[in-house]
């Protein structure tokens, strides 16, 4: 009996708790149904939009490369086209706005390229590549404390890129001062010693800042790294010649091969002077004659030719070409002072003291030529008027030591 009950009781309980599972499956499988449609959605949703994402971001990559492509064939429309469709597409990446903003460089169009990099460096602050383009335009407007800033942040951001370096240096020697500049290139040396841009920004604020030596060495190992052309040994010739390292600078004038009729005229005259400066009087008379034929208005051809000719012994065809550097200069203290030193080694007093006085009317302040001066006043027989010409020239260079001896002789 107890056997059939448990087994009704079994079968009752069985029957109740099937109907309530039914029951219970009756409300809960709808709401389970729609929160699993739910939660389908909403990955469906998320992985649209993830392939959205990705769909747009392929298709501003294309675009971008489409852009920088157009750009940099010159078709500056296009790529202004392209590179504002990529933008739209990727608005987050900081690439499309750089590209955006160099397509607009490239227009002339500045403004709009520091509107957008205005926004962009505020989005994307550790973007270097922004900050150096934000630099251009600044630099482009001359506002060089801005410039400076925006190329130094770009090179605290990516401290390997030498470009970034370089132009912040070159803001900055507009606005600190070119040693303030070599200061900055400095601190790098080491680690961009082998790169013959950065010696090259290094020579050329060296020499802005007067430090000529220094000028030197960075072009020297420029050329020891294989990169130096022409202008750089041309460079180097005039900054020898400069110091008086005439010897220095003949070799890399020789080396040049100079034609006489198409060496720029400065080049010229610093060889003539270095031929001079080094006793190569014959060589120096030869391409002084030459140049003349190109330049026979120029005064400094002239001048260079009467000590050539000096240096030579040839005292009447010195004076000429001084006479002639004189008349095409009259402002020349220089011409001026040498003719008055051939006419005195010729004796010819009442010459030289006129063109040793035209040369103190040309600079007041020449004590080589109140020495003349005295010299002719001297050999007339005025020796008050002798001794105050050189007691004014040693006023004037205290350490100059003819000024200082004929005035000792004169006293006696």
């Amino acid at each position: 009996m107890k056997r059939a009950d448990e087994l009704i009781w079994r079968g009752g309980v069985g029957r109740r708790l099937r109907s309530l599972t039914v029951a219970a499956l009756a409300v809960c499988v709808p709401a389970l149904l729609v929160a699993f449609a739910a939660g389908c959605a909403e990955r469906d949703n998320k992985v649209r939009e993830q392939t959205s994402q990705t769909w747009n971001a392929y298709r501003a990559a294309v675009k971008s490369e489409l852009a920088s492509d157009e750009l940099r064939s010159g078709n500056t429309e296009q790529a202004l086209e392209l590179a504002r469709e990529a933008g739209a597409l990727s608005p987050d990446n900081p690439a499309h706005a750089a590209l955006l903003a160099r397509t607009y460089l490239a227009r002339a169009d500045f403004s709009a390229a520091r509107r957008i990099l205005e926004l962009a460096v505020a989005m994307a602050p550790a973007e270097a590549n922004l900050h150096y383009l934000l630099g251009i335009v600044h630099e482009r407007d001359a506002r060089w404390s801005q410039a400076r800033d925006c190329y130094g942040r770009s090179a605290e951001l990516e401290p390997a890129n030498l470009d970034y370096l370089v132009a912040a240096a070159t803001a900055a020697a507009r606005v600190d001062g070119p040693d303030a500049a070599l200061e900055l290139l400095g601190a790098r040396g080491e680690e961009f010693d082998d790169q013959p841009v950065y010696h090259a920004a290094r020579a050329e604020l060296a020499r802005a800042a007067g430090r000529l030596t220094d000028a030197c060495a960075a072009y020297e190992r420029m050329l020891a790294l294989g990169a130096g052309d022409r202008t750089t040994r041309e460079s180097l010739a005039l900054l020898y010649h400069a110091l008086g390292r005439d010897a220095d600078a003949l070799t890399y004038l020789t080396s040049l091969r100079l034609d006489a009729q198409q060496a720029a005229l400065p080049l010229a005259l610093a060889y003539a002077r270095s031929l001079l400066a080094t006793q190569q009087t014959i060589s120096a008379l030869d391409w002084l004659s030459a140049i003349a034929q190109r330049h026979p208005e120029h005064a400094e051809v002239w001048l260079l030719t009467a000590q050539a000719r000096v240096a030579c012994g040839d005292w009447d065809r010195a004076v000429e070409a001084g006479q002639r550097a004189a008349a095409l200069s009259p402002r020349s203290p220089d011409a001026h002072s040498l003719l008055a030193a051939l006419y005195l080694s010729r004796g010819d007093v009442g010459a030289a003291a006129t063109a040793a006085a035209a040369a103190v009317d040309c600079d007041p302040r020449n004590a080589a030529a109140y020495s003349l001066l005295g010299r002719a006043y001297e050999r007339r027989g005025d020796r008050s008027t002798a001794l105050e010409m050189y007691r004014t020239a040693v006023r004037l260079a205290p350490d100059q030591p003819l000024a200082i001896e004929l005035l000792r002789q004169a006293e006696r």
